[in-house]
């Protein structure tokens, strides 16, 4: 087989037959040239060369030495090819013997890497990645664990993945510290030649008293994000401010813009609280580094030695290898403590209703505590408990900001509470969605879709080649 072959061939076999059965075994004796995991059969009358998944473009050559005596008829030429024949075949299957050798300390290092890579998975996971075991144990924490904001807490039970509900549960507190004030509109939408609609629409405007003191960073950025930048200085009326986003996409760009900046401040803020393990140590750069050069070695495997199986399993176990060790998110005791009084806490707000009605806190105390709900994925449980447990009359306990107001359409003060908050998130998930739309547009004349377009070897009797 020559070099011309360009496809191809899962099985390659050849048999050279010697019909005079007067052959013994021993008197043939076979060499072949080509693929080093070629195999080769010797017997008293044939040989036999076989080659499995034969690359393109692959020479395969046989050489057979038989006694000449077997061809009266050939034509003799006067020299000794014997041992000529045999010294060349002996240092093409030392070469050929060194070259398999290189390839098995080769597989056997790639296996070893592989091995180690999920042996320093592990060792990581132990060293960086599992958390601190938190001291307290109590199946429910009745009170506020920390003295932060819910977007800070937020963060700190999602790794920083910051969310519409904690824009909500942010505005909420800010109605709560009586910074911000928040509204059940009814406004007239004219229409132009259609008659006019009246729309329910939520208002979010600055107290009279609006200032800035003990204001934390990321919610100074949502003030100026939510009703200086896309309101009018002094208020915003949601289901507006939804319809320029989706007319506009400067609108849309500055919505989004300032959503992330709170984001980032928000998860900035829980980073300085020291929530979270700081800084990359040696042993993730170097699994990184260690990963890098896995991919590298599974492509040479592939490439130089066709080790299909074992050359893709090495840079599948690499790459996970980076990613694991570039990902690693790791919260600090202190961190790790907080979580856990976060989460009995949690369980107190979902099965207090369950509890001794006499140690339940005020309804004032609720106020604070429903903003933390709004962040845990919990105020509907809480707003249903509350209505069951507390009387009418408790709402009217002095001190209560948003829990005291009833914002109109004939509804509670609690009730109310749900359908803002309610509101709330699903405008701002709502203008995200619509913003991210308008933005992947990208000038095409429509929007919302985007993401891209467009030898030798030798050896006689029985073995290899």
């Amino acid at each position: 087989m020559g070099t011309e072959t360009s496809v191809e061939i899962g099985r390659f076999d050849v048999t050279v037959n010697v019909p005079d059965e007067s052959f013994k075994q021993g008197d043939i004796r076979a060499w072949g040239h080509g693929p080093l995991e070629g195999s080769l059969d010797v017997f008293a009358n044939s040989a036999v060369f076989s080659v499995d998944s034969l690359p393109p473009n692959t020479m395969v050559e046989a050489r057979l030495l038989f006694p000449k005596s077997y061809l009266s008829q050939a034509q003799e030429i006067n020299t000794e090819r014997v041992d000529t024949v045999l010294a060349e075949e002996a240092r093409w299957a030392d070469e050929a013997n060194a070259i398999r050798m290189k390839a098995r300390i080769l597989l056997s290092l790639a296996a070893l890497l592989i091995v180690l890579e999920l042996a320093l998975a592990v060792y990581l996971y132990f060293r960086y990645d599992k958390e601190h075991k938190a001291e307290f144990e109590g199946e429910y924490y009745r009170e506020l664990p920390g003295d932060y904001s819910p977007a800070e807490m937020s963060a700190l039970m999602t790794f920083g993945r910051i969310s519409p509900n904690d824009v909500t549960a942010t505005v909420m507190d800010l109605v709560r510290r009586k910074k911000l004030l928040v509204e059940d509109i009814t406004y007239t939408e004219d229409r132009f030649l259609l008659p006019d609609k009246d729309i329910e629409s939520i208002l979010i405007r600055k107290a009279d008293s609006f200032d800035e003191s003990a204001m934390k960073e990321h919610e100074k950025r949502l003030v100026s994000w939510l009703i200086d930048d896309m309101g009018d200085g002094r208020e915003v009326i949601l289901s507006q401010l939804e319809k320029s986003i989706k007319r506009d996409k400067s609108t849309a760009m500055l919505y989004k813009s300032g959503y992330e900046l709170f984001v980032d401040s928000a998860k900035d803020a829980a980073q300085i609280r020291g929530f979270f393990e700081e800084g990359m140590s040696g042993a993730r750069i170097g699994a990184i580094l260690l990963g890098i050069a896995g991919v590298f070695g599974g492509v040479a495997l592939i490439a130089m030695l066709t080790a299909i199986g074992l050359g893709v399993a090495l840079i599948a176990t690499s790459i996970g290898l980076v990613l694991y060790s570039a990902l690693i998110k790791k919260r600090t005791r202190y961190g790790a403590e907080q979580y856990g009084m976060w989460k009995a806490f949690k369980r107190f707000l979902r099965h207090f209703s369950q509890l001794d009605k006499a140690q339940l806190p005020s309804i004032v105390m609720w106020e604070h505590y429903l903003v933390y709900a709004i962040s845990l994925g919990v105020a509907a449980e809480v707003i249903k408990a509350l209505k069951i447990i507390y009387p009418p009359e408790a709402f009217q306990a002095a001190g209560l900001t948003y829990l005291g107001h009833s914002y109109g359409r004939g509804m509670s003060p609690v009730s109310s509470f749900d359908t803002i908050t309610n509101s709330i998130s699903s405008s701002t998930t709502k203008a995200l969605s619509a913003a991210t739309s308008q933005l992947s547009s990208s000038g095409g004349g429509g929007g919302g879709f985007s993401g891209g377009g467009g030898g030798g070897g030798g050896g006689g009797g029985t073995g290899g080649f």
